[in-house]
């Protein structure tokens, strides 16, 4: 089951990142952010790769911080209180 579970947040977490990569593509996010030589025109604009990586990776942040703050409510919350009185009523018997 943790495998299971560890595999899905694996994948999840990889097409997440492919769905920000994709964020680099968007004409308005272009016109923004990356340099470009006309800027009216989208298809003269580039990111470096040092920027398109920190694209990525900022925008990736947020799911590590999100990640990290819902962890301890979800584990303690929801499940502490449930493990306990299963354990307990197992050892009881």
């Amino acid at each position: 089951m943790l495998a299971l579970v560890a595999s899905m947040g694996g994948f999840i977490f990889g097409y997440d990142t492919g769905q920000i990569s994709d964020i680099l593509l968007m004409q308005d996010f272009k016109l923004r952010f990356a340099k470009c030589t006309d800027l009216t025109d989208h298809t003269t604009c580039t990111f470096s790769n040092v920027r398109a990586g920190l694209i990525v990776s900022l925008l990736s942040i947020g799911t590590l911080a999100g990640a990290l703050m819902g962890a301890p409510y979800v584990a303690f919350n929801l499940f502490h209180n449930k493990l306990v009185i299963n354990h307990t009523s197992r050892f009881a018997e």
